[in-house]
Order: C-alpha cells, then structure tokens, then sequence
C-alpha cells in the first residue's frame, strides 16, 4: 500500500502548503531533509523579527551565505514589540538590518515593513538590491548628527527609476522637522511619478511635538508642491488609499484633482483633521453612478466632538450615495452608532460589518435589539461581524470569572439584553466570526480601560486574566452554540484606541496580549464521555485568512 511519503515531491509540496500554523510547520520540518526543504518556503515566506534582542549567534546565521532560511525569504517584517523603542535600540536595530539586507540573496524580496528610524542609505541598498519589490512599509527617517541630508539623499538624483519599477504599495511615515517634511514630500512624488504599477497609497503623519502649521497643507504639498513648484503631472489610478492622522486644511478636496476615486476600491481613514469637505465631495461623485469602492473604514476615535460630528454627517452622505459595499468600519466617538437604514443600503453585498461607538460616558453605544435585529435580517451575506455587547462583569479578578454564566433556562425566563442580542446574532445564518469591541470589566480592577498610560498587565495579574477571558469565551461559545449559530471564531479586541495608551502589552501563556483574546470553537470530552464546546486560543490573527476582521484597528 503506499505511503504519503511515496507521492512525488511537487504533490506532498501541494499539501504543504494548506498547512497555516507556524508549529505544525516547524514540526514538519522536523520530520527529515526532504520534509523540510518542501517545507522551508511555507514556514520562512514572511519573516518577523524586532532585530532589538536578536541573539548575535542567530544573527550570524542568517547572514552565513550557506544559511538556508534567507532564499525562502519573500516578506521581510522589522517591527518594534511595544511602543517605547528608545532611539539607541532603534539604532542598533538599523545597524542590524544593514547586515541582513547585505546578506538578502537578491530580487527575492516581495515586501518590506520596517518599524524603525531608518536612512535613505538603508533604503538604496535595499531598492538596489531588490527590484522586485512590490510593497514597502516604512517608519520615521532617522535624523541626528550621525545622518545629516541634503540634496543628494533625495530619491530623483540617486535612484534609478528601475529600482521602484515593480512596486504597488508604499506607506510613507510624514514627520517634521520641516527640512525632513520637504525630504518625505519630494521623494514621494518622485515614487508616484515613476512607479507605472503603483495602486496603493498610505501617507500616515506623526507630528514629533512639532505643531500642524510649521509643516502646511500635506496633500496640497505633495501634489501640487510650495509655491511655484510644478504640480503633480498626471491623475492617480490606483485602487487602494490609506490616510492615517494627516492634519489636513480645508483644502483636503485638493486630493480629488489629483487621484480619481471613481477606481478606489479600497478607503480607510484613521484621526484625520477637516475631513468632511473631502467625504462630501466623493459622495458628490458617487452620486454619478461610477464607482467601485468596496472597502471602507473610517475611525474618528481621536478627534473632537464638533469634528466627529461634522466627519459624522459627511459618512452618512458618501454611504447614501452608493451601494455595494463588501466591507464597512466605522468608529465614532460620542455619538450614537450609524442608523440601521444607511447600512441596509448595502444589504446585498455587505459581508463584513464593524461598529464601534462611544456615549458621552466612555461606555459604548450601542443599537437596540430591535436595530440590529433589522440589519442583520436585511444583510444575510455578513459572514464577520464586530461590535459592542452590553457591559459585561466578570466579578472579582481573583475568582478567574466564575461567577459569570447564563442564567435563562427556557422561553419563559427573561432574558437580560446580553442574552436577547447573542440570541440575535446566533440566527443569523452566516455570521463565522464574532469580535467583540468591549472588555468586560472585574470588580477589584482598578484599571481604567483606554483612560490612562500604563505596561497594561503583568505579574499574576496576567495569568488569572488569561484564565478568566478563555472562561468568559467558552460560555458566549456555549450559548452561541446552544442558540443555532455557526459562528467559528470569537475575538474579544476592543482596537487602537485602547492598545495606543499601552506602552508595553506583556503576552500570556496563550500568546495573548491584553486586552485581546483570539479563540476558535472547539470541542472536550469530559470523564463521563459527555462533548462539551469550549473556547480554544490561538495565537496568529494572521492564520485565520478567513477571519480577516480581526486584523482591524477600528
């Protein structure tokens, strides 16, 4: 009879690759040479390191030109694990990298992502060196003593145009000084107007103590230049646009000369300054008939009550001027949650749904059982949903949750609103993937949640709130089940708003880090031979392809 490890090795390659979770890779790797060399592009295609506390003998051998990891190599990540990197670790980190991207065989590279400070040296060899790049993520430009520009750095008198020929994404950090403002500005156009394949677009604004005035209108700048400067030569077709932070003016509308929204299919808004006159005017075009924007997320969470509310209406607008929306986000901060109505008018294609609110008390604001018993009645094709549920208290943290459960029995005991919008969820017939973008809340917890700075969680705390969350998902996996619903995937991940005041998020024996927790549905037999669900942790969001909710800042 034959064996799997008789099949050819292209076919037991094929098998691989339906193999998502990083230990059943490495496990496989285990197995023998052949395993292994089949396996090896799966398990290194995209490599994650801070390069911060990278051991020197690890570093070694990835830069040993024997080094069997590197050739595999298609996604490099250099990503900080918390947000107070100071800058001499970030200059360690740079050093590091300068050693791995000499050691990166060439044009194997497909996409970038670097964290950190880095030169317009580093970004030469790494252009020079990879041509095939398709997406580069970059973070703030290192300048001190040590790196000082001038004209020479700027990208259209060193680079070739070959070296930006293959990419489609680039994420541009803007950061003032204003000398480094002009830099980021000049060397962005230079990629726009030489990049033929270019379709996606991130600009993301960290101000560095630096007041929104001493740097100027951002997109007026980048299309159409200071002063006499000629402007931007063509319109651009691409398809996916980011805008993170971006102290826009009110001449924010200068964006629709420049790029044609009628091909945007993809639209995310994150904290943005005087942005309604933009969302009117795209709403204006849509009214048209010629669109085809199918992804669209805007979060107001930062931003002042008057300017929500003026970012508020103009959502609404550009919502009501369309239809087929296969993804909608919103976040808004002090208002009520968008009306059932506007996002009915979606209802055929939706198939993705977030919806976070906040009242004027910090807790979350949330749609009667009625509401969003219309809209997920309307919207059969949702297949992940994320929202708010009704305050949750788990008791004291010390008791690991226990004393939470569900209490109604039968059709004739009443349903506290918890249980009437589970229930509510549970029919629906699609619905996958749940994520929850509330944290319950302990008696003896005296951790305001998203009102103060802090290392989050650690010691013993971290433990019994692992143990209390995986109680807490496995009774909503119980109910849900109980209920009819088919959900698979359950996340409690309240997104950036929260995480954003943490400077460290230490993980627990799950890999999780508070205050997100990522379970799938599972199954236990217990000593009586009964099968009972039960919440199930894992630990890559990336893992779940068809949970890309999760992944979400909203």
């Amino acid at each position: 009879m034959a064996q799997f490890w008789d099949l050819p090795p292209e076919t037991m390659a094929n098998v691989f690759a339906f193999i998502r979770l990083k230990q059943d890779q490495k496990s496989i790797c285990l197995v023998c040479r052949v395993w292994r060399d089949l396996m090896a592009p799966y398990l290194w295609h995209t490599l994650c390191t801070t390069l911060l506390e990278t051991p020197s003998r690890t570093l070694r051998t990835l830069i040993q030109p024997t080094n069997s990891i590197l050739p595999h190599v298609r996604r490099l990540a250099v990503l900080p694990g918390h947000t107070d990197v100071p800058e001499t670790a970030a200059a360690a980190a740079y050093d590091n990298l300068m050693l791995l991207l000499r050691a990166l065989p060439r044009d194997r590279l497909q996409a970038f992502n670097f964290r950190y400070f880095y030169t317009p040296h580093s970004i030469y060899l790494l252009l020079l060196s990879q041509q095939k790049l398709t997406t580069l993520h970059l973070g703030r430009l290192l300048a001190s003593k040590k790196h000082v520009y001038n004209e020479s750095v700027r990208m259209g008198s060193i680079y070739p145009t070959s070296t930006i020929a293959s990419l489609e994404h680039i994420t541009i950090r803007i950061s003032p000084p204003r000398s480094l403002y002009q830099l980021f500005r000049d060397n962005l156009r230079f990629v726009l107007e030489n990049a033929p394949k270019f379709k996606r677009l991130r600009l993301r604004f960290s101000s560095g103590g630096y007041s929104v005035p001493q740097i100027g209108n951002i997109p007026k700048d980048l299309f159409e230049g200071p002063g006499q400067s000629p402007a931007f030569p063509h319109i651009l077709q691409i398809e996916q646009l980011y805008l993170s932070m971006l102290p826009f003016s009110d001449e924010a509308g200068v964006l629709l000369r420049y790029i044609d929204f009628r091909r945007l299919q993809l639209l995310r808004i994150h904290y943005c300054k005087n942005l309604a006159t933009l969302l009117t005017s795209i709403a204006a075009s849509f009214a048209a008939g010629n669109y085809s924007l199918r992804y669209l997320k805007v979060d107001t969470s930062l931003l002042s009550y008057a300017e929500t509310q003026r970012q508020r209406g103009a959502i609404v607008a550009l919502l009501r001027s369309f239809s087929g929306l296969v993804h909608l986000g919103v976040n808004t901060r002090r208002m009520r949650p968008l009306d059932p109505n506007v996002i009915i008018g979606h209802s055929n294609t939706l198939t993705s749904l977030l919806s976070h609110s906040t009242a004027t008390n910090g807790s979350p604001a949330l749609w009667s059982v009625q509401e969003l018993a219309t809209i997920l009645e309307a919207c059969v094709n949702i297949k992940q949903l994320g929202i708010a549920l009704p305050h949750i208290d788990l008791g004291p943290l010390n008791d690991l949750g226990s004393e939470f459960g569900f209490t109604t029995q039968s059709e004739y005991d009443v349903k506290s609103r918890l249980e009437a919008v589970l229930e509510t969820i549970a029919r629906h017939p699609n619905i996958h993937t749940l994520r929850i973008l509330s944290v319950p809340t302990f008696a003896n917890f005296d951790y305001r949640l998203g009102q103060t700075e802090g290392d989050g969680i650690t010691g013993s705390e971290l433990r019994y709130m692992q143990i209390a969350m995986q109680h807490f998902a496995t009774q909503l996996m119980r109910f849900l089940h109980r209920n009819g619903s088919k959900i698979k995937v359950l996340a409690i991940c309240p997104g950036d708003t929260v995480k954003k005041r943490l400077k460290r998020r230490e993980p627990d024996a799950n890999g999780h880090r508070w205050p997100d927790y990522f379970y799938i549905k599972g199954k236990m037999v217990d000593a009586m031979g009964r099968e009972e669900i039960v919440a199930s942790p894992f630990r890559s969001v990336a893992e779940m392809i068809e949970s890309n909710i999760l992944e979400d800042g909203v």
